[in-house]
């Protein structure tokens, strides 16, 4: 059946006529391992066989019937040269086919035809064991995102911190903690979201990757939405915080980007007149010069874009300060001048979902300055409609517990009651320290209610011969604490 089908494709049958046959064949080893050979490269060639691909991967995939397991990875490990040598080999072909799949996806149009293919189900039931990351959890994550399909990534994944396998290089990883980081983010688990982006950032690398430099993007957008959900306090969270175990080269440009100077100073034109490519230059070198020259020139280009990247990196930075200070009129400026860079790096949802936040932050520290103002001026300060004012007072006092109150008052002004915003974040030590005083209350209370306690002292003042008061404790307190 293979040497016929691939006759057959190679003689008579376009790859798309091929790919529809496949998709109606029914499942095979040998007709499945023919999706990993020549037709799995003309997939990056034509992204008009992705839908086609998908379907007949989803079809023809259950003829594997197993999930690899952390022994048959090991063991594959273990034989690794002598899987690669192997010709027609299952692992191989998976790896071919797993991979080609999350390049078929991201270009797959419309984008509904990956949840009709039936790829996103064949892929979660193939899944490891989920405490091994493999990359086949990695094309899951990529293919349910561009599906939209977040919550069915999510039920897969639960809290779960999988260790790589021996199959998977640094590059999976990044991947698979900047998706999941996403599928967390789309279903509104902003926790474990910010904890896969701060996990993506922690892994080591002898150069940055531009995994990292998207997770940190998406991680200060989401570390402020978390800080709208913690009310307005006087020690908020830092959007801009990151791990102190980030590679070297990574906290380098993280620090440059967050010390640049704001965009529009930035931009302005220099003194210096235009620098020209030392590669390009139009003076001659001599021969010996050529490869200093050249090496210069790329080295120049590197320089460049590390100054590209910090520049644009720098932008979130601004902008989570702006969102920190309440400066709203900052804010939708750095919106607008930038909308373009947010748009190519895919955060302009969450940067829009910022700026609604940042309405709410700004209800939170008009309510340290007012405990009563009206409606409409609050409407006004707000820059929204009074229905839209009334709404979100009505949210809030729901979200937060916060008795916001609206009425009519004697001359037929409607009135918002501002009250203290209760506390929404007490971190674990806080929540110790009050365990602790509360620990401490009862046994201040076990001890004053003790008989034997209070036989001590009567003892303690009868034998020194004045009075003593009931509050303080005899030596022998400590044998009285059962």
């Amino acid at each position: 059946m293979s040497t016929e089908a691939s006759a057959t494709a190679g003689a008579s049958e376009t790859p798309l006529n091929f790919l529809q046959s496949i998709a109606q064949s029914d499942p095979s080893p040998q007709v499945l391992h023919l999706l990993s050979e020549e037709i799995a490269s003309l997939i990056k060639q034509s992204t008009d066989l992705c839908a086609p691909y998908l379907y007949a991967v989803a079809k023809q995939f259950p003829a594997y019937h197993v999930a690899i397991s952390s022994a048959s990875v090991a063991e594959a490990h273990a034989d690794n040269r002598a899987v690669a040598s192997r010709e027609n080999d299952p692992s191989q072909s998976l790896s071919t086919i797993v991979s080609t799949v999350g390049f078929a996806v991201s270009q797959c149009q419309p984008r509904t035809e990956i949840s009709k293919s039936g790829i996103l189900a064949v892929l979660s039931q193939q899944l490891p064991p989920a405490h091994l990351l493999h990359h086949i959890h990695v094309e899951f994550l990529q293919a349910c995102i561009f599906a939209e399909q977040y919550s069915f990534a999510e039920s897969h994944l639960g809290e779960t911190w999988p260790r790589p396998s021996p199959l998977v290089s640094v590059t999976h990883v990044l991947r698979y903690y900047y998706l999941r980081g996403c599928v967390h983010m789309a279903c509104g688990n902003k926790r474990l979201a910010v904890r896969c982006f701060w996990t993506c950032l922690s892994i080591p690398g002898d150069a940055v990757s531009a995994i990292q430099i998207a997770a940190w993007k998406k991680m200060v957008l989401v570390q402020c939405l978390r800080l709208t959900e913690q009310g307005y306090v006087s020690d908020p969270l830092d959007p801009l915080a990151y791990p102190k175990t980030v590679s070297e080269r990574l906290n380098r440009l993280i620090n440059l980007a967050l010390c640049m100077q704001p965009l529009s100073a930035a931009s302005e034109p220099e003194d210096n007149p235009e620098i020209v490519h030392m590669v390009e230059a139009t003076t001659p070198i001599g021969d010996d010069d050529q490869d200093v020259v050249e090496a210069e020139g790329i080295r120049t280009e590197k320089l460049d874009e590390k100054k590209n990247q910090a520049v644009n990196m720098s932008i979130y930075g601004y902008l989570a300060k702006d969102f920190i200070n309440v400066d709203r009129a900052a804010f939708a400026r750095l919106v607008d001048e930038n909308n373009d860079v947010f748009v190519e790096d895919g955060n302009l949802g969450m940067v829009q979902q910022c700026q609604q936040a940042l309405i709410r932050r700004y209800v939170y520290q008009l309510s340290s300055i007012y405990s009563v103002i009206p409606l409409e001026q609050l409407a006004g300060m707000l820059q929204v409609e009074v229905d839209a004012a009334r709404c979100l007072l009505l949210k809030l006092a729901v979200d937060h517990a916060w008795e916001i109150g609206i009425q009519k008052s004697d001359v037929g002004t409607v009135v918002v009651t501002l009250p203290p915003l209760p506390s929404t974040n007490v971190d674990e030590s806080m929540s110790d320290m009050m365990q602790l005083a509360v620990m401490v209350r009862d046994l201040d209370v076990s001890i004053a209610t003790s008989n034997k306690f209070m036989s001590l002292v009567r003892k303690e003042n009868s034998k020194n011969g004045r009075a003593k008061s009931s509050k303080s404790a005899p030596k022998e307190v400590e044998n009285a604490i059962i």
